[in-house]
C-alpha cells in the first residue's frame, strides 16, 4: 500500500505546461472516450484549463 501512495505524490508533483494548442489535440481524444463510456456521439462545444485557456467550436 506505501508504495502506490509514493507513486500518487510523484504523480502530483508533475507540472502542466498547457497551451491551447494542446488542449485542441485533447479534446477530440476526450470526445471519443466520453463517446464510448455512453454509447453516443458527444461533442464538447467548450473546453477551459484554468481561468486563462479554453478552447470551444469555432
Amino acid at each position: 500500500m506505501k508504495v502506490q501512495h509514493m507513486f500518487y505524490q510523484e504523480v502530483i508533483r508533475v507540472k502542466l505546461n498547457m497551451t491551447e494548442e494542446k488542449l485542441l489535440k485533447l479534446k477530440p481524444i476526450f470526445e471519443s472516450i466520453l463517446s464510448r463510456k455512453y454509447g453516443k456521439e458527444i461533442k464538447i462545444t467548450a473546453l477551459r484549463y484554468g481561468q486563462h485557456i479554453s478552447v470551444g467550436d469555432k
